[in-house]
């Protein structure tokens, strides 16, 4: 009897948090657009640990917005490696192109590019599927990298794939 009370008891504690959190996720998607500028890596990697669909979508859209900060587009890679839904690879390889492109017009880019950069590899390595042609195209390349970062997030990509 006591085991079913303390039971019955811890449901009626954890039901009302799960119903919170899906509020919430919900309103993390909704105040994203809104919130203030160093609030935003925190949201986009909250949204990023939900592993739900609508936050890829969410994400993928603000992805293509070229003009935000480096630290910005840095949290949605990461967000999008941690969700792990092989659609966001497109984007991932485009941002990756992206990016060797800059890099190929500047000869040397800012260190906070630096590290997108090697985000961008690991997400790939995450999101990829074994096989998975493009993203071993964006790890084979990475591993014969100047920067240290981008060689060992492509390792661990190639290990995945």
């Amino acid at each position: 009897m006591r085991r079913l009370v303390v039971m019955l008891l811890a449901a009626a504690f954890l039901a009302p948090k799960s119903v919170d959190a899906r509020m919430n996720y919900r309103r993390l998607l909704l105040d994203l657009p809104v919130s203030e500028a160093p609030e935003r890596p925190l949201i986009i990697r909250a949204l990023g640990n939900s592993r739900r669909k609508k936050s890829m979508r969410a994400l993928l859209n603000r992805l293509n917005d070229l003009s935000l900060p480096v630290s910005e587009r840095r949290a949605l890679v990461e967000a999008l490696g941690d969700l792990g839904y092989e659609k966001a690879l497109f984007s991932l390889v485009a941002e990756w192109a992206r990016l060797l492109e800059r890099r190929f017009k500047l000869r040397t880019l800012p260190e906070e590019e630096e590290g997108l950069r090697a985000s961008v590899v690991l997400a790939v390595g995450k999101v990829a599927r074994s096989g998975d042609q493009e993203a071993l195209g964006v790890l084979r390349r990475a591993v014969v990298d100047d920067e240290r970062d981008v060689v060992l997030a492509a390792a661990v990509g190639l290990g995945r794939v």
